[in-house]
């Protein structure tokens, strides 16, 4: 469960290292949009610290119940950055690309990670 002020992992190459939950359209759970600060980044990189930004929540700490009545749980709260577009800004992502992803047609997410469940 993402709240206003949680302060999220950023999982991709686009130098973002921290983001903090600004407007979640409501107590956001796996697979939706939120919009936040950066809060960290890493040096030389696309984005820069202070920018408002879109991003895609991948990994949750909280048990998600799919509709076939299995659950996922992660260890971390992580996210992808987008631009408005719903593209990812970064051309590698680390980390899972979940079934919920794919329901709320995030394809490309789906395609530039490793992993997919």
């Amino acid at each position: 469960m993402i709240i206003k002020g949680s302060k999220i992992k950023i999982l991709d190459n686009s130098g973002g290292k921290v983001i903090q939950i600004i407007n979640p359209y409501k107590i956001s759970v796996l697979g939706e949009k939120v919009q936040g600060t950066i809060k960290k980044v890493k040096k030389r990189k696309r984005v820069t610290a202070g920018t408002l930004c879109a991003a895609v929540l991948t990994q949750t700490k909280q048990k998600f119940l799919r509709l076939d009545n299995s659950s996922i749980k992660f260890d971390i709260n992580s996210c992808v950055l987008i631009n408005n577009k719903s593209v990812p800004i970064a051309s590698k992502i680390t980390g899972f690309g979940t079934y919920e992803l794919k329901i709320n047609k995030f394809n490309k997410i789906i395609l530039s990670t490793r992993y997919n469940f």
